[in-house]
């Protein structure tokens, strides 16, 4: 849950972004570190979209969350400094992205999206906390099957309408998951990155290979497939590095921000050879 991921930033005095009350230092900086996930996952999934061919899904550039995810004493406190109730919240906005051209900003609460309702009210106590967030973009994806969507908006207690227009890419949702152990796997629809990978990566770029990686684990199929184990992890590898210098990512600085991260010197030499040049 957040509040787990709240705790690991307190514990490392982690505050990426300027506080906007005392005490909130914790919470921007679990924004700037969805914000930075979400931002790489959007850039690699829109720059290869003519690489995922079956594997698309059109991308919007928002991070969300609902008041759900958080638990015991931090409900409170994450409600006041991100704004949320009864609706889905918005965690962050990909710069650049459809999201950023129709005009949402971080905090906005997404009420509906073509009339539908997007609810994010409960009592906390389902066995999935992020399932309110799930729902809303089963209903998101839907609605932009269709073309533009209107997206009914709800900023600081005033509800007024906006258009979003998705942009097509590969499949990448992407969630970041509590612990301070340096993970990230793909379950073949979405990509997980632990906290601790996140704050460890020391470049965008190394982060990219790494989303990269989980990206083509699922663009490959790789867990309908169980009887090419073996060749996974290389295959990942290359399409995942890829689709990273594909999106603008450099490689050499990939791999000085993967040295602490990647301990398997074969591995690491495997990687290398993938950068042009």
């Amino acid at each position: 849950m957040r509040r787990l991921i709240l705790v690991l930033l307190a514990a490392l005095a982690l505050a990426p972004a300027p506080a906007t009350a005392a005490g909130d230092d914790r919470f921007e900086a679990l924004r700037a570190l969805d914000a930075r996930v979400g931002a790489i996952a959007f850039r690699l999934s829109v720059a290869n979209s003519g690489r995922c061919a079956g594997a698309t899904a059109l991308q919007d550039g928002l991070v969300l969350h609902s008041i759900e995810q958080y638990g015991g004493a931090d409900r409170e406190a994450a409600a006041s400094a991100y704004r949320l109730g009864a609706h889905i919240g918005v965690m962050a906005v990909v710069p650049g992205s459809p999201a950023d051209a129709a005009g949402l900003s971080a905090d906005d609460q997404l009420v509906s999206a073509n009339g539908r309702a997007l609810r994010a009210s409960g009592d906390g106590s389902g066995a999935e906390p992020r399932g309110f967030v799930t729902a809303a973009e089963r209903i998101l994806a839907d609605e932009y099957a269709q073309g533009a969507v209107t997206i009914g908006v709800l900023r600081d207690g005033h509800p007024f309408d906006l258009r979003l227009v998705p942009r097509p890419g590969c499949a990448a949702r992407i969630e970041m998951l509590p612990g301070r152990g340096v993970n990230a796997w793909a379950n073949g629809e979405r990509i997980m990155v632990s906290a601790g990978l996140a704050l460890r990566a020391t470049s965008d770029d190394a982060l990219a290979m790494v989303i990269g990686h989980e990206m083509a684990h699922n663009l490959l199929g790789h867990r309908l497939h169980g009887h090419r184990r073996a060749r996974f992890e290389e295959e990942a590898d290359r399409l995942g590095f890829a689709l990273a210098l594909a999106a603008g990512y450099d490689g050499g600085r990939a791999m000085a921000g993967l040295a602490g991260l990647v301990r398997d010197a074969k591995r690491t030499r495997r990687l290398a050879s993938f950068i042009p040049g």
